[in-house]
């Protein structure tokens, strides 16, 4: 089991940060393999921008995260974003939860399904707002949760929760499919 102080130290080396706090976020329970997989990904692309994680319980290592921002104009990512990225964050959406995630990727090439946790529960602000935002290089389908797209799991969901989430991404094989309001 990974312990507080080895998540802060690795943190700590890796970001020149320990954990940064933030009020919205899903609460989970991760497995040291998600934890392991999500720092992987991230240090291979990092630039100043690090996903956000408190600790809530440090018996379960229950922790809250976000990853708004994470991979922010990260140019060189070239690959498809692969699936279970996301994968130990469940439960209910958080606000502010992937806002611009993937902004400014503009060499993404592909997501692959269930990228994203398995996440319930009703649209939350800004939950998804640009969150992909001039990815132009996106092909293949909008991302799935279990064989659903976003759109599809929350076909309510306002401008100021998913606003401009694929803006630029016409080459999506879903995209005219897309509400409006997703781009």
């Amino acid at each position: 089991m990974l312990s507080v102080r080895y998540v802060h130290e690795l943190l700590e080396h890796n970001y020149g940060n320990s954990a940064y706090a933030t009020e919205n976020a899903a609460d989970t329970v991760a497995t040291k393999l998600a934890f392991d997989t999500l720092i992987k990904e991230v240090e291979v692309v990092q630039q100043n921008y690090p996903f956000y994680l408190t600790i809530t319980d440090s018996d379960t290592f229950s922790f809250m995260m976000s990853a708004a921002g994470t991979f922010y104009r990260c140019s060189k990512l070239r690959q498809n974003v692969p699936a279970g990225l996301f994968a130990g964050i469940s439960g209910a959406p958080a606000s502010g939860m992937f806002s611009q995630t993937f902004y400014g990727c503009t060499k993404l090439s592909g997501i692959d399904e269930n990228v994203f946790g398995d996440l319930t529960g009703a649209a939350q602000t800004d939950m998804f707002t640009q969150m992909f935002y001039g990815d132009n290089k996106l092909y293949g389908n909008s991302p799935r949760i279990n064989g659903k797209y976003l759109y599809e799991i929350w076909p309510n969901a306002t401008q100021n929760q998913v606003g401009n989430a694929f803006y630029k991404c016409s080459k999506l094989s879903d995209y005219k499919s897309i509400p409006t309001t997703w781009r």
